[in-house]
């Protein structure tokens, strides 16, 4: 990691030329307390490959410092179309959302433009008509980052029932039902829903970022990309902390899920979804039980509104029926989660959950990452 005092004493953080979550983590994770409360200068200069997750990492970054009224900026990529995705994505609109006042300015070059200033120099949209319709979702800004803040019950279901219902336009059915594998409506019914049911209802959260993006993968296929990240405590805290069993109800599945360990010693070669956490878990097993229908940190008769089936209904969607994969980043742990490679959709269900500890400093919030490979993204 290259770290500088600038002018104006910021403490000036150079980011890796490919920004993924483990990438950007793992650059700020090496500051030092000392560091960590000084301002802070996030420099995008090198970046030549972007992911959404990896810049939603920089926004949980940007919360967390303004929390405690650190000051951070963001210098843009010298690399054009970097710089384009990023305005395009709505990252600049993001960034100061989740930020409130502390976030100051973007460099741009050698200008500093104050983020209301930059947010409308985007793109113009192209005046031909497009043909299809990924074509002209892009057009109308339908992928990037959208912010939500939210306090009382009513405003955290109209999170839920608006992301939802955006993601069930004409327009957006019908990219998913050609590019998709399978019936792209299950996209705003189950993947949409149940992630931001479980984001909104993490405790102390007030701030929720949804983003997605269609990009290309090491295969040549592409893949949609959707992010979704809280500022609640982290989902492992709140099971440990959680005052009765985690077992709030009995699991009727028989999935197993095969662990490939990093930084750790699990118990168990193989967690069935019946599997009870108890006092001596460690995180990383909480982390995967997290994933099990029946355990919940809020007890069975008080769980808040919106209802959902849980995180077993979303990695079945993904997995099973679109062939992608679950990804969890939260305080020092993340988990992967796919299918094996002679995965059944019937009886028996085989998952691979490779579960890492990490060193570092955590990762503030919750950041659940959903691929889904497409047939085609034109």
């Amino acid at each position: 990691m290259s770290v500088e005092i600038t002018s104006g004493e910021w403490l000036r953080v150079l980011l890796p030329g490919t920004i993924t979550t483990a990438a950007a983590a793992a650059q700020v994770s090496r500051l030092s307390a000392i560091d960590w409360e000084k301002p802070l200068d996030l420099d995008l200069a090198d970046v030549t490959q972007a992911d959404m997750a990896g810049l939603t990492t920089l926004l949980s970054v940007l919360n967390e410092r303004s929390a405690t009224g650190g000051e951070t900026r963001i210098s843009m990529p010298r690399d054009h179309a970097v710089a384009e995705l990023l305005l395009e994505s709505a990252f600049p609109s993001a960034a100061a959302m989740v930020s409130r006042p502390q976030f100051r300015s973007l460099i741009w070059g050698a200008d500093v433009v104050p983020i209301h200033d930059r947010v409308r120099l985007l793109r113009p949209s192209p005046s031909r008509p497009s043909s299809t319709a990924y074509q002209r979702l892009r057009d109308e800004r339908f992928f990037g980052f959208v912010t939500y803040s939210f306090q009382a019950e009513p405003q955290i279901a109209s999170v839920v029932a608006t992301e939802r219902s955006r993601w069930r336009g004409p327009l957006v059915l019908s990219f998913l039902d050609s590019a998709l594998a399978h019936d792209g409506a299950e996209v705003p019914r189950v993947v949409i829903h149940e992630l931001l049911a479980n984001a909104v209802l993490h405790p102390g959260g007030d701030v929720v970022t949804i983003s997605s993006w269609v990009t290309p993968t090491g295969s040549g296929r592409a893949e949609l990309t959707i992010s979704v990240w809280d500022n609640g405590d982290s989902m492992i805290r709140a099971l440990r902390a959680a005052p009765q069993s985690l077992r709030v109800a009995d699991a009727d599945v028989d999935d197993t899920f095969a662990v490939e360990a990093s930084g750790w010693h699990p118990r168990l070669a193989k967690y069935p979804a019946n599997w009870t956490p108890d006092a001596a878990a460690a995180d990383e097993e909480l982390l995967l039980a997290a994933l099990f229908p029946g355990i919940s940190h809020r007890p069975a008769d008080r769980r808040a509104f919106p209802q959902g089936y849980g995180l077993h209904a979303l990695y079945r969607c993904v997995v099973d029926l679109f062939g992608g994969s679950l990804e969890i980043r939260t305080g020092c742990q993340q988990l992967t989660l796919a299918g094996t490679r002679l995965h059944r959709r019937r009886g028996t269900r085989k998952y691979r959950a490779h579960l890492a500890r990490l060193t570092g400093r955590p990762l503030h919030g919750n950041l659940l990452t959903v691929r889904l490979p497409l047939r085609h993204a034109q």
